[in-house]
């Protein structure tokens, strides 16, 4: 039962976090892939990169081959042949940060990713900024079309994470700065206006403002330092529910009313690595002779149990010291893993935290941590985020009325009611049942199409949806029996349609109006193109119900 459980959980979280998107891994100055059930983690794709990785870079695969797409220290973005991007240098961040850069793909494009920087606390310019990555350019070497965006100023903590929202379908991205936690919603639309949540407790001391914050994987907890309540030099980590639909984030409340997992003292500019287990069950942290304030053990990985008082799983390493230079993350292949350097600028190990060794470890027993030795640089703040992705979600009805910014298409399984003004020289299709128009809406100089052709929905079949999936068929099949002949023409077309044809533009490939008319519902038409110049042409006309149809002309 427990293996089958497990099984089930590790389906769910690869599926949550796509698993190929997240198949390359950089440790130190390696490219390495996971190699999933297989007896060794990684396979080292290449020994020595261009520069040591000695925080936390970004890195993203192709969500469906797992073929690697980019990377990037928060400075510069490297393409899958390890040269610099198009346009990938003078990025807005700082390389040494503890989370310097994520990766989140666009909700609203397959082929774009955003990239969020951070600027060091103590430079002048320590803000947060966003660039875009476009992977359809340069024959899929990608291009930034878009960088060094400000979002927020003044930052003053290095503490950068995304998440997926309540149904999956955008993400929320979380930096602290001071007492605030500001949300920010990526969707389809762009990014939202932050959602601010403010707490009890600061981060102004250094060493605290300096380390990570991690959102467990089911999108319910963060967890982040934060001053103690003891003392100035003391810094704790601190568990926040987080609600994925709204935004904010609350201090972590069960019936035992805690909200602080652990208390550490500040010595040497000691890190704290934690993060949480796949099933987001546990929450994992480090503990350092010398540092420890609420437990005796000298050296160890502690798992929590989460909603459980002061239950703890412990794994002692006996003549294992931890150094500055550590952290945890979770990996692709559900494991969590640690990395440790003893003194700066020495070759290190990483270690390996198995979930069923979790499991069965519940009274604190030696052996959670399994020691993987791989030759690495300097590792001072270690490994890469995951990058989640997003479900496709099938609305019953969509409400559009913000500026479309990015090109997108946009599905719903009944109605489409859009008063949007669209940017120019995008590509937006409106896909449903039924597409209106309202005053307001502007499409000049941008491809833009409206079609009866809606999604169906995943959840209830009822005879609403059965009648829906009916129409969508019908519809469907009529619409593909609109016929332009002879196409391509030196001259005049002959349009016949079973779906009437009221008005009607044709279209230049600049998305200007070169001829239009009005039949009133008719079955048949014919157009003169005798005085346009050759080229590709969009005939688009109306039906009886206002929805918009599209076929292409080419004119020798």
């Amino acid at each position: 039962m427990k293996k089958l459980l497990f099984l089930i959980l590790s389906i769910f979280f690869t599926f949550c976090y796509a698993q190929k998107q997240n198949d390359h891994w950089i440790i130190g100055n390696k490219l390495v892939k996971f190699k999933y059930n297989s007896t060794s983690d990684f396979e080292i794709i290449l020994p020595y990169l261009s520069k040591n990785f000695d925080q936390s870079p970004a890195i993203v695969s192709d969500k469906t081959t797992g073929e690697l797409l980019f990377y990037t220290d928060g400075e510069t973005i490297w393409n899958h042949t390890k040269a610099t991007m198009d346009n990938g240098s003078e990025i807005n961040g700082t390389s040494t940060l503890a989370q310097a850069a994520i990766i989140v793909p666009n909700p609203s494009n397959q082929n774009q990713y955003y990239i969020f920087t951070l600027k060091a606390i103590n430079l002048s310019n320590n803000n947060l900024y966003y660039s875009i990555v476009d992977m359809s350019l340069n024959s899929g070497a990608g291009k930034v079309i878009s960088k060094n965006n400000l979002l927020l100023e003044s930052i003053d903590n290095e503490k950068l994470a995304s998440t997926y929202g309540h149904d999956k379908s955008y993400f929320w991205i979380i930096v602290r700065k001071d007492k605030e936690y500001y949300s920010y919603k990526l969707n389809s639309f762009g990014i939202q206006n932050p959602v601010i949540s403010t707490t009890n407790l600061s981060s102004s001391n250094e060493y605290s403002r300096k380390q990570k914050l991690k959102i467990s994987p089911d999108s319910k907890y963060v967890a982040s330092t934060i001053n103690s309540e003891k003392h100035y030099n003391i810094y704790s980590i601190q568990l926040l529910n987080f609600n994925n639909s709204s935004g904010k984030l609350a201090e972590y409340k069960t019936q035992y009313d805690w909200d602080f997992i652990i208390d550490y003292t500040i010595n040497n500019n000691q890190n704290i690595s934690y993060d949480f287990s796949f099933d987001s069950k546990y929450f994992a942290y480090k503990t350092i002779h010398g540092f420890l304030c609420t437990c005796s053990s000298p050296y160890g990985i502690y798992a929590k149990v989460l909603n459980l008082k002061d239950q703890v799983i412990s794994s002692y390493l006996e003549g294992i010291s931890f150094g500055i230079n550590t952290d945890i993350q979770l990996g692709a292949d559900n494991n969590l893993y640690l990395v440790n350097n003893n003194l700066n600028n020495a070759a290190g190990n990483y270690y390996k935290i198995v979930p069923n060794d979790i499991y069965s470890n519940a009274q604190g027993v030696k052996g959670i941590l399994n020691n993987y030795p791989i030759t690495i640089n300097l590792i001072r703040g270690g490994l890469p985020q995951l990058v989640q992705t997003t479900q496709n979600v099938c609305q019953q009805d969509l409400t559009i009325n913000q500026p479309i910014l990015s090109s997108h298409n946009y599905t719903a399984s009944n109605t489409i009611t859009a008063s949007s003004v669209i940017n120019e020289n995008l590509t937006v299709n409106y896909n449903a049942k039924k597409v209106i128009l309202k005053p307001g809406f502007k499409a000049s100089k941008t491809n833009f199409i409206a079609k009866v052709n809606p999604c169906m929905s995943n959840f209830i079949l009822d005879d609403q949806t059965s009648k829906m999936s009916s129409v969508y068929k019908t519809e469907t099949k009529i619409e593909n029996r609109t016929i332009v002949s002879p196409n391509p023409t030196s001259n005049q077309v002959q349009i016949n349609s079973t779906i009437g044809i009221n008005e009607w533009f044709v279209y230049d490939i600049n998305a200007k109006i070169v001829l239009t008319g009005n039949n009133k519902n008719a079955n048949a038409l014919k157009i003169n193109l005798q005085n346009l110049n050759a080229g590709i042409y969009y005939f688009k006309f109306l039906d009886a119900s206002g929805t918009l149809h599209e076929k292409s002309i080419i004119k020798k």
